[in-house]
């Protein structure tokens, strides 16, 4: 979704990826002193962010244990070679 907004995330956007969670405003009015928002739909918005966090987390889980299971049969293949290389040398 565009926004014409000058927020934060544009800045941030410049080094790293940035999004941001709109929420309904009452007639639509931001940014002013007579911005309303229900607290449902504030809580729905803090729902999205969380929801979001706990998925690019497992996502994380899920490369970290992929880098340790390749680490892991790099270690196993060299021990392996090292194992011959020693058999060999007697």
């Amino acid at each position: 979704m565009q926004s014409g907004a000058g927020h934060d995330a544009q800045e941030i956007a410049e080094i790293a990826s940035a999004g941001m969670i709109f929420i309904p405003s009452r007639l639509g009015i931001s940014h002013s002193p007579k911005e309303f928002s229900t607290t449902t739909d504030m809580a729905n918005g803090c729902n999205v962010l969380l929801q979001t966090i706990l998925k690019i987390d497992k996502q994380q889980q899920s490369i970290h244990q992929q880098k340790i299971k390749t680490i892991n049969q790099i270690h196993q293949h060299i021990g392996g070679r090292k194992a011959r290389l020693r058999w060999i040398k007697r």
